[in-house]
């Protein structure tokens, strides 16, 4: 017996699994000397004391890396102290860029041996002006007196993007000021964990501190227990002293059962979700992170997107958390957008949060910004090398990649009587992600070649990428009870060049709605719609305000040529 139990313990020491290396996220937040205008609000945070600490890490080189900047949102760059058990470790730095991006890289001098754990130390502070420019919103900002931001806007993360045990512990929390909260997307509390990769647990967390506002109110499901059910996951939104111009209440609901949808068609029902609100100088707008989402608004951001535009807009970034490539390549960003753009609408529509109308609705708006909106004909090579340089260009990921996506269900479905489609695809590519295969472009035309056929499957894809009119089969959503029929659009055309935004009006389009509206070279632009919410219905108005001779004048008009271009849209079965 005792030779039989010695051998099971033999076996188990052979078998077991090793531990996950750990990395210990420590921030402690600085705050400002109190003063009479924060005695009401309390004092503000100015910067983060950071301490990782990297435990039965594989010591490789390079040790750490980090986004120093993404189009141009740039990121805090912090000088960085490094030890181990031993005593000081003096990192290497070099820098690798590619055609938008820059990344940083720390490593380990040749010949340095690590005994024990890995601790690094610096100071986030937030500089003025960081993050102003064509980029997404991913840097750490200061917000009302506190700081909300991504991972990646300022978190180096250890470079090898293998599986780790995530923790993130607020240190002296019992020592806040009254009323200071600290939230990620981890969770609520002193201490958190989530294991995965870096490059999604680390760069895509957000995190927020000040005086929160919160909902569900404080007190009422701290967001850490299950919402509604046992197979639903927790959801919260919070902000900073100022309240988003939108009914929360109303709101709240609503996008509780919109990600509830997305998160469970992927598979995932029992995953938290957490939104955060952001104030911005100007605009509004989005982006995704792991389990939640920021969106960044205005006082007047509630004028401008309508509750429908809203909800659909963080539908769309709740899908982010599973439209996932590895490793992440930016050839590959009209799946992740397209993906998200797609399942924004078909996840809600797919589990009855959305009705009929909705749907056929959000479909065509998603159909007529890819064929009106000027990009058609592009290689998708020049639109990688261009991407950040106009709104159409970024748009082009969402929107081709949206209508290839219903291109191939319709190939999927015919190929297999109706029995497959695109779910199955992408789902599949999910759950391949998940066992940390590569999961590229590649895959995915593989994936849709199990189906279709290695010709088809790489036909559609080469005739996508490389400009040709992507045209989905007629009855590709038959089974909703629709059919595809051409209905020309007039192009997008904004009527001057979009370098105005900020300054004075220049490169004006003769003859264009803008000048028509009463727009002149020249004019000093004070305030300014989104363009991209302008182009995302056929509708849709742009509105400007500017000032001429030190009068102001609010300009509205339609940012549409009157050339009409080759457009579809969806219909009713049985309509004309």
């Amino acid at each position: 017996m005792l030779s039989i139990i010695y051998t099971f313990l033999l076996l188990g020491r052979v078998t077991a699994t090793p531990p996950l290396p750990r990395l210990l996220i420590s921030l402690t937040p600085i705050f400002s000397t109190p003063t009479t205008t924060s005695s009401t609000s309390g004092p503000e945070i100015t910067a983060l004391n950071v301490t990782l600490v990297l435990t039965g890490a594989p010591y490789t080189s390079p040790l750490l890396s980090h986004l120093l900047n993404n189009g141009a949102t740039r990121t805090i760059n912090a000088t960085l102290s490094a030890s181990d058990s031993t005593g000081p470790l003096s990192l290497s730095t070099h820098v690798d860029k590619n055609t938008s991006n820059a990344i940083q890289f720390w490593s380990v001098p040749s010949g340095r041996n690590i005994v024990g754990d890995i601790t690094v130390r610096f100071l986030a502070e937030v500089p003025p002006g960081l993050g102003i420019g064509n980029g997404p919103r991913i840097d750490l900002r200061r917000d009302q007196g506190g700081l909300i931001g991504l991972g990646e806007g300022f978190l180096p993360r250890p470079a090898v993007d293998e599986e780790w045990d995530v923790i993130v512990r607020w240190e002296n929390t019992d020592a806040y000021p009254n009323g200071i909260r600290a939230v990620s997307s981890l969770g609520e509390g002193h201490e958190v964990r989530a294991q995965g990769r870096p490059g999604r647990i680390v760069d895509k967390t957000y995190f927020a501190v000040r005086r929160l506002g919160r909902w569900p109110p404080w007190g009422e499901d701290e967001g850490e227990s299950q919402s509604q059910s046992e197979n639903e996951g927790p959801f919260a939104m919070y902000w900073v002293r100022e309240a988003p111009p939108w009914d929360l209440d109303r709101l709240g609901e609503r996008i509780k059962m919109l990600t509830a949808a997305v998160r469970n068609f992927f598979g995932e029902g029992k995953d938290s979700f957490r939104m955060f609100w952001r104030r911005a100088a100007r605009g509004y707008g989005g982006a995704g992170g792991f389990r939640s989402f920021m969106m960044e608004f205005t006082s007047l951001a509630g004028e401008e997107l309508s509750i429908d535009e809203l909800e659909n807009l963080i539908s769309h970034e709740s899908v982010h958390g599973y439209a996932l490539m590895n490793p992440v390549r930016q050839q590959d960003v009209w799946y992740r957008e397209g993906v998200a753009t797609y399942y924004a609408v078909m996840a809600p529509f797919l589990a009855g949060v959305v009705d009929g109308d909705y749907f056929v609705r959000c479909m065509n708006n998603n159909a007529q910004a890819y064929y009106t909106g000027g990009t058609t004909g592009l290689n998708w090579t020049y639109v990688l090398q261009n991407y950040w340089t106009s709104t159409p260009l970024v748009r082009t990921s969402y929107f081709r990649g949206f209508i290839y996506l219903a291109q191939v269900h319709g190939l999927v479905q015919q190929a297999t009587d109706g029995t497959k489609g695109l779910d199955d695809v992408v789902l599949a590519l999910y759950q391949r992600y998940k066992t940390d295969a590569v999961t590229q472009g590649e895959q995915f035309v593989a994936a849709v070649a199990e189906y279709v056929g290695n010709t088809t499957a790489a036909a559609s894809f080469e005739d996508m990428t490389s400009g040709k009119l992507v045209i989905p089969a007629t009855d590709s959503f038959a089974k909703y009870g629709l059919k595809l029929v051409r209905q020309d659009a007039e192009k997008l055309e904004l009527g001057f060049s979009e370098a105005s935004f900020g300054g004075v009006i220049t490169g004006l389009v003769a003859g264009s709605r803008a000048e028509e509206a009463g727009i002149r070279e020249g004019d000093k632009v004070v305030r300014f719609w989104s363009f991209s919410t302008a182009a995302d219905s056929l509708n849709n108005k742009m509105k400007v305000v500017i000032e001429r001779d030190g009068q102001q004048s609010t300009i509205t008009y339609s940012p549409r040529s009157r050339n009409k271009v080759e457009c579809y849209q969806w219909v009713r079965m049985g309509a004309a």
